[in-house]
């Protein structure tokens, strides 16, 4: 949400700078996310001068230029050459000096230097409209009335105005603070803050319309006010500078208005256009399944049953909270509107934006909830604006249909806030806070009483108030306890820790990147088989993110994907995830570890020749973490990445993906022993063993018999090559492996390593029917 500085201050008299409104709100939970000047031109006109035409005179090296001195209120008048046709002597113009930064209508910015042009000094620029971003013509230069002061800044000249916006990162459950009102009531329990007055008309008469809410559950205020005799037209400079600060563009002069209210006072208004409406009444009801709205952007919508609409007799106008209908909105040709203001259900204002792919000012506010108690001062802060921009007539009251709630009271005690605060809060100075935020506490007994105000929806319970009073009193305020009590955490929980740091160390080491992806994923990716057992969202923001992510591997080649667009050769990613799964139950969640390669095998480098990354170049570093966790009996299994998936995603390199149960390996972990033991000192025996693999047979079946008939003498084996094609037949590979020997009390002996290879040699042949290489 945006908040305009300039705005606040025509709110409220206060001392804080911008930068100072940063630091109080942040620390006061507003959490301000960024600050930026704003002017109403780009780039401020800024090193643009006024100046007078003294001479004009042909260049003498160009027919088309021409040389002139003009006098910009300095010492001498500048040098300038131009080529406009419409220069003349005498002339008042726009004189860009040197240094100053243009920013034209259909260019990127460029500084303006001193230069020679034909051979002749130019120490300026004579300025047409569009090169100052003014407008679009560039017919000739812009010729200034004669009473235009010389040397003025033309900025100040042209009425620049700037502003310094506060773009705060609004939780969901401060609607109060939608507004710069609401900020305004947030900095008086900050500093001193003096607001300022505002007059509202004051209607008299009888309603000229008549309002129904079938459903006061879900509407508890709708006002009405008809206004005869507007004139749509574009708004004053004023009030579209007011909006543009804050990123919203002006329509007209009605619309406008309703915006700067809703921005003004946290109060969404709507406007109909009264010939448009049939019948003196407007009802409040909940929409019946298939009946047709066409809302403002030109969509026709078909309601699913039960949104809250506003309807005449005949047809719906608008959704209620969420966007007006085309038919009754304000055109060029309204003379009569009919403003409206209300406080609608937050929860059913949510559900029907979402049903129906909305966001729009008024639904954000709505749905974190208004002041129930704003309605009717917005309503007539419209009407009087709206008199003003447009002339016409407030006609009568307005039509009201209230039925304010209770007013809420909650009780905080002194024990409970002083043991959250964990130190002593004098009660006067509690007392003054609650105040400060607009409360109206009463003080008894160990206690304090506090009446909540209509804008705090968040406050409930007590220790809602405790958090209040924390925030404003200052958090750095509280002393520090002389001891610090802790739980220590249970051993199987700092297992896991540790090894997600050995895991994450590891994986880094290795050239891998951690990626953390959205939960939420898009049900389209997963084959047809895989739908029945996805936990599907009741109501999804979008198409996109519709489930929760059954894998981690359609967020990985996202990730690649994304990457490979912007131009990464060497793509390495892994990710620690939950992945979710429909059950009879309900659902159930798992931890899963996923690695992701592709592209080149090793950085660009003068020293290797470059090779794509394979499949075993990510089975080695998964083998490898494995060891790293004291993990050598599990296997981490590595699968490519079918051609048809790739290309769903716009990658057309080889990908290759390892995915494990990380509970799986955490329960390992818990069963395991680790010891430390001291190097052997006598040296290990290498045997190397080439073989063929008949087609089909995959790699991990040697490992697995490997594995099955381990000799105590074996420390490791390794895989360190790998070849297929010519002289071997179609489907056969070659693999070559290298195996380490030794013992710690001894030397081997050559007999000792070769019976072990001759039998796995054995072994390879009768269950592999692979062929030794000898």
């Amino acid at each position: 949400m945006k908040v305009a500085y300039n705005w606040l201050r025509t709110l409220a008299d206060f001392k804080a700078t911008p930068a100072e409104l940063d630091s109080l709100l942040t620390r006061a939970g507003l959490e301000v996310e960024h600050i930026e000047t704003w002017e109403s031109v780009r780039g401020g006109l800024r090193g643009l001068l006024i100046g007078k035409v003294l001479e004009v005179k042909p260049h003498p090296n160009a027919d088309r230029l021409r040389c002139t001195l003009v006098d910009v209120g300095g010492a001498e008048p500048l040098p300038i050459v131009c080529g406009a046709a419409n220069l003349a002597a005498g002339q008042k113009v726009v004189v860009a000096t040197v240094g100053a930064t243009l920013h034209p209508f259909f260019r990127n910015p460029f500084e303006i230097k001193e230069t020679k042009i034909r051979g002749e000094r130019s120490c300026g620029m004579i300025c047409a409209e569009d090169e100052i971003g003014l407008g679009s013509s560039h017919e000739g230069i812009m010729v200034l009335p004669e009473n235009a002061p010389v040397g003025q800044d033309f900025a100040l000249y042209h009425g620049v105005e700037e502003d310094v916006v506060l773009d705060i990162g609004l939780t969901p459950n401060r609607g109060d603070a939608a507004s710069h009102r609401g900020i305004i009531r947030e900095l008086k329990a900050h500093i001193p803050v003096t607001e300022v007055n505002i007059t509202l008309p004051e209607p008299s008469g009888n309603p000229v319309l008549n309002v129904q809410v079938e459903a006061p559950e879900l509407c508890s205020v709708y006002m009405v006010l008809p206004i005869s005799g507007v004139t749509v037209k574009p708004s004053p400079q004023w009030l579209k500078n007011r909006l543009l600060s804050i990123g919203i563009n002006p329509i007209n002069n009605i619309v406008d208005a309703t915006n700067f209210v809703l921005h003004e006072t946290g109060q969404p208004i709507h406007a109909f256009d009264r010939s448009k409406i049939h019948g003196d009444t407007l009802s409040v009801r909940l929409a019946k399944q298939g009946e047709l709205l066409t809302t403002l952007d030109k969509q026709e919508r078909k309601m699913k049953g039960g949104e809250l609409v506003i309807a005449d007799g005949q047809k719906l106008l608008a959704l209620a909270g969420v966007f007006g209908g085309q038919d009754t909105g304000v055109s060029e040709n309204t003379h009569t509107i009919v403003l409206e203001s209300a406080c609608f259900h937050p929860g059913l204002v949510r559900k029907t934006a979402r049903t129906h792919g909305l966001s729009t000012d008024a639904s954000f506010r709505f749905e974190r909830g208004t002041d129930p108690e704003a309605c009717r001062d917005a309503l007539l802060r419209v009407a009087g604006l709206i008199v003003e921009l447009a002339g016409g007539h407030i006609e009568g009251t307005p039509g009201v249909f209230e039925q304010k709630p209770e007013p809420r009271k909650v009780q905080l005690r002194d024990a409970c806030l002083r043991k959250i605060a964990g130190g002593e809060i004098p009660r006067s100075r509690v007392v003054e806070i609650l105040k400060q935020l607009g409360m109206q506490p009463e003080e008894n007994a160990g206690a304090v009483q506090v009446s909540i105000p209509s804008w705090r929806h968040d406050i409930s319970l007590e220790i809602d108030l405790v958090e209040e009073v924390l925030r404003v009193y200052g958090y750095d305020e509280i002393p520090m306890p002389g001891k610090i009590h802790m739980s220590l955490t249970s051993g199987g929980q700092r297992l896991s820790r540790d090894a997600e740091q050995r895991m994450r160390e590891y994986l880094t080491a290795h050239g891998f990147h951690e990626m953390m992806s959205n939960s939420l994923s898009a049900s389209a990716y997963y084959p047809e088989e895989a739908q029945a057992k996805l936990v599907h969202l009741s109501n999804p923001l979008s198409s996109d993110l519709d489930v929760m992510r059954g894998s981690l591997v359609y967020q990985a080649l996202e990730a690649v994907a994304y990457n490979r667009n912007r131009q990464s050769s060497r793509i390495r990613l892994f990710e620690l995830g939950k992945v979710y799964e429909k059950t009879p139950e309900g659902s159930s969640e798992s931890w899963q570890l996923m690695m992701v390669s592709a592209g080149d095998r090793w950085p660009e480098t003068w020293e290797l020749k470059q090779m794509p990354s394979g499949p075993y170049d990510l089975k080695t570093v998964a083998q490898g973490l494995l060891r790293k966790l004291g993990q050598t009996d599990m296997e981490i299994p590595v699968q490519s990445v079918d051609r048809k998936l790739l290309d769903r995603f716009g990658i057309n390199i080889p990908v290759h993906i390892a995915i494990f149960p990380w509970e799986e390996l955490m329960a390992k972990m818990k069963e395991t022993t680790f010891r430390l033991v001291e190097p052997s000192r006598f040296p290990l025996m290498r045997r190397d063993l080439s073989l063929v693999l008949p087609p089909g047979c995959a790699f991990d079946r040697v490992e697995t018999l490997i594995r099955n008939h381990a000799s105590p003498i074996m420390r490791e084996y390794r895989l360190f090559d790998v070849y297929e094609g010519k002289p071997l037949e179609p489907g056969q590979k070659s693999y070559a492996i290298s195996f380490q020997f030794g013992l710690d009390e001894r030397t081997l002996t050559d007999t000792e390593c070769d019976e072990v290879m001759q039998r796995y040699m054995k072994v390879f042949e009768q269950e592999l029917q692979a062929q030794i290489r000898r």
